[in-house]
């Protein structure tokens, strides 16, 4: 089978025989860039999307099982219920294939339980509001009402940016395991050095 141009790869319909030859381009590519995702030529959010998918999925499914047991113990150190609320929310937010991710009924419930353990809108974590308010805004309707999601999503945001003007940069999620590289695709660029 033929590989497919970048632009119209799609990870999700296409995970057989073809994707490890377009996964082992992409890592190569990765090294021999300096961390720039290229494909054919072309710098890509879906190669490095299938980058991340292709690396993270045996680890998330494990990470998951591990946060939620220490959760479930009485673990809540920041970083750890940050990493569970991103892999409870990827339950819905991405298909099993992509995550790795065996069902879990109590996903959501778990999501909203570390939601409401950072306070939930009256939270004074920046970082906090500022991923919450992504996941909301993305899939609302993983979360209840998609109209009040998505009204609650534009005021954690609105309250991460009080709270942070600056807002995050891609620096602020680097080597955070699955749950930074998912952020800083989401993050603010920053300048190259050189360049205004």
């Amino acid at each position: 089978m033929a590989m497919q141009d970048a632009d119209d790869f799609d990870p999700i319909r296409s995970l057989g025989m073809e994707d490890d030859v377009v996964n082992q381009r992409v890592l190569r590519d990765r090294k021999a860039d300096s961390g720039n995702v290229r494909y054919g030529g072309k710098r890509t959010f879906r190669a490095h999307a299938l980058d991340w998918a292709s690396t993270g999925r045996a680890r998330m499914e494990a990470d998951y099982l591990r946060l939620k047991a220490r959760w479930q113990t009485g673990g809540r150190d920041r970083e750890g219920a940050l990493h569970l609320l991103f892999l409870g929310w990827m339950h819905w937010a991405e298909p099993d294939c992509l995550t790795g991710l065996a069902e879990d009924p109590n996903a959501a419930d778990l999501w909203h339980q570390i939601y409401s353990h950072f306070g939930g809108e009256a939270s004074s974590d920046p970082e906090f509001l500022f991923v919450a308010s992504l996941m909301a805004d993305l899939f609302p309707w993983g979360l209840g009402d998609v109209a009040e999601w998505e009204g609650i999503a534009k005021r954690l945001a609105a309250r991460s940016l009080d709270l942070r003007p600056e807002g995050f940069s891609v620096q602020t999620f680097k080597d955070r395991s699955d749950y930074g590289d998912y952020f800083q695709i989401h993050a603010r660029k920053e300048p190259e050095p050189g360049r205004q």
